[in-house]
């Protein structure tokens, strides 16, 4: 067992394996007639971070782990029955996908939030993440800094 519980989820939601249908109303954008979902990209990265974390010897865990569009609630309740009696670390990953679905948006950039009480402890965890995908994604993405926040999932 790892020093800390590594909580992950993917914002908004897939493609239904039914109906082959994205869930999440808006969150997609077009280009060239390619459409970027970004809860599917969610998805994948979460995965992708998973399996880096569990290859480090950290244990994480995908709470949002299928399909679904699993709301805010849902993914609290989760979290915190997840965190009884353990430390953890809550990560919620976005790809902020923000068109109309009918073009592509030129935003871009790498955005880090944390809670605006948060501890020390969150702060500096915030502050390498943000360092480490801003090294990583040097020259290709903006640098959107920072920020506090007081989003319901990291309260």
């Amino acid at each position: 067992m790892s020093k800390y519980l590594y909580i992950l989820e993917a914002g908004h939601g897939g493609i239904n394996p039914s109906t082959g249908k994205y869930t999440t109303a808006g969150k997609r954008m077009v280009k060239d007639d390619v459409v970027f979902y970004e809860g599917v990209n969610n998805r994948d990265n979460v995965k992708r971070i998973i399996e880096g974390m569990e290859k480090a010897g950290l244990e994480a865990i995908d709470i949002v782990n299928d399909w679904r569009d699993i709301s805010l609630g849902e993914r609290v309740k989760r979290a915190n029955e997840l965190a009884k009696g353990r430390k953890c670390v809550y990560i919620s990953i976005h790809s902020d996908a923000n068109s109309n679905g009918k073009e592509w948006n030129q935003a871009s950039g790498i955005g880090t939030y944390v809670y605006s009480k948060g501890s020390k402890a969150s702060n500096d965890l915030a502050k390498y993440m943000h360092q480490e995908l801003s090294c990583n994604f040097y020259g290709i993405a903006k640098d959107r800094k920072i920020k506090k926040c007081a989003f319901y999932v990291v309260r």
